[in-house]
């Protein structure tokens, strides 16, 4: 399910990259994004090996199979090219992406750096505990930013 896969390598600005930016969540299998389809998130990256390199055979195959599932984006939401929204000259904007059974998740961006106590998604209390920050990794993220009831 990863033959399409890409390679990272050195970003356009052959620097190493170290910002927030934002990402849209495309359609995919990803079990990881499930359901957070057009959401845009703001992301830490922090990289000097980020840029997504494949075949024009391999790009089409990830689009086809909806295996891409982030891309860089600018204020408007739309995938960008422009440096410094898209940190590393990756082409269609292509941040990360999946397999195709959508159980293997690959991404340039970090959102472990984004985590912290109190962030932009608040907290959720589940059952007995209560899960603070971005992203956890011992329940399902789109879970953080389906919230039904106020912060």
């Amino acid at each position: 399910g990863a033959e399409a896969w890409p390679r990272f390598h050195r970003n356009t600005s052959e620097m190493f990259e170290a910002r927030a930016v934002n990402v849209r969540v495309e359609k995919s299998n990803s079990v990881l994004l499930e359901g957070m389809e057009g959401s845009i998130l703001p992301i830490a990256v922090a990289h000097g090996e980020g840029r997504v390199v494949t075949s024009a055979d391999n790009l089409a195959a990830l689009n086809a199979g909806n295996q891409v599932i982030l891309r860089y984006v600018d204020s408007q939401g739309n995938p960008t090219q422009h440096y410094p929204m898209n940190p590393n000259g990756s082409p269609e904007a292509i941040s990360g992406v999946t397999s195709k059974d959508g159980r293997a998740t690959i991404m340039m961006p970090h959102p472990e750096r984004t985590s912290v106590r109190y962030s932009i998604l608040g907290s959720l209390k589940i059952g007995q505990k209560t899960v603070h920050g971005y992203v956890c990794s011992v329940m399902h993220v789109s879970s953080l930013v389906n919230l039904k009831s106020g912060f």
